[in-house]
């Protein structure tokens, strides 16, 4: 199917009765309008759907794997449903996949509501939060920010901040927040940004999968290399998050784990305020654990404090 091109589907009982394609609705639509009104065999509704490619895409787009495109299943999924729900963290990754699936959805006849899903984790960089809301409003698409029931800064008080072996953060402030949030709806399929290219393990995952608190799943750009993605937001004249300036690894979520300790000491110049409260926090537990560990060591955040430097309250 080339970009730009239409194509309609029709469907039965989730198989495909036919399918044509053009380079314009009319010509798609004619091909089905016949068969597309009711089942030859006993006079049932037949369910009829179409979609365009869209006409901006990366050179990766032609070149999908064979059991991803082959049959154009993963579009059919989206065309399927009602609403489409997007993670966005803010990141080039999700930026490109929202944009993405915005194109898709444009496309899609009769068309599915489609989201910015964002999860404020209570602990993420404040500048953040302001550029997903920016673009967001940038690119047309509506936002949705859930946030977890209590507080990062709460629970850490409770349970002592995460460590790799005890990441309650990822549950607690992200995938909780989408999963209750999620419970409220039908006929929903969840878009994220992930790529192949991003790790090992990643390298093998399937673009669709059913994910255990979240339902379906669709990585729509899973293909897409770090330069396509660059270069499609660059074509888009997209902007990018402020916090990759500063070489941040990621900024929703600064509970410690896995962050190095040239971030905390760049944190510290860019948003003094929201440093210090992480400062506040790590004074603040009983059990007198550093916030964060590098190269295998406890490193205490005050350590970077000056002595006339104080902290503010939580």
């Amino acid at each position: 199917m080339l970009a730009g091109s239409c194509l309609v589907v029709a469907q039965m009982g989730g198989v495909t009765l036919g399918q044509g394609e053009g380079n314009n609705w009319a010509f798609c639509w004619t091909t089905f309008r016949q068969n597309a009104t009711s089942s030859p065999i006993d006079g049932s509704l037949i369910q009829v759907y179409s979609y365009r490619r869209p006409t901006k895409l990366p050179d990766c787009y032609e070149h999908e794997r064979e059991e991803d495109m082959e049959d154009n299943g993963w579009l059919r999924l989206l065309a399927n449903a009602r609403q489409i729900f997007v993670l966005f963290s803010g990141g080039k990754d999700s930026c490109a996949a929202l944009a993405y699936s915005k194109e898709l959805v444009e496309g899609i006849e009769p068309k599915p509501s489609l989201v910015a899903l964002h999860v404020d984790t209570t602990v993420s960089l404040p500048t953040s939060e302001d550029f997903v809301k920016e673009f967001c409003t940038q690119l047309g698409v509506p936002l949705k920010t859930v946030k977890p029931e209590t507080d990062y800064f709460t629970l850490a008080l409770k349970w002592g901040v995460p460590r790799p072996r005890a990441r309650w953060c990822c549950f607690h402030l992200k995938i909780k927040p989408l999963k209750d949030y999620l419970k409220g709806f039908s006929n929903y399929v969840v878009l994220d940004g992930m790529r192949r290219e991003e790790s090992r393990k990643r390298s093998s995952y399937p673009r669709t999968y059913e994910h255990p608190h979240f339902g379906l799943v669709i990585h729509p750009i899973i293909e897409w290399t770090q330069e396509q993605v660059d270069a499609y937001l660059e074509s888009l004249g997209l902007p990018l998050n402020p916090a990759y300036e500063f070489g941040f690894s990621s900024w929703e979520c600064w509970c410690g784990v896995f962050k190095r300790k040239s971030e905390f000491e760049q944190l510290k110049k860019v948003d003094p305020k929201f440093f210090a409260k992480l400062v506040k926090l790590e004074d603040s537990l009983t059990s007198g654990y550093a916030y964060a560990y590098f190269n295998g060591k406890p490193f205490y955040l005050r350590e970077l404090l000056e002595e006339k430097e104080e902290v503010c309250e939580i």
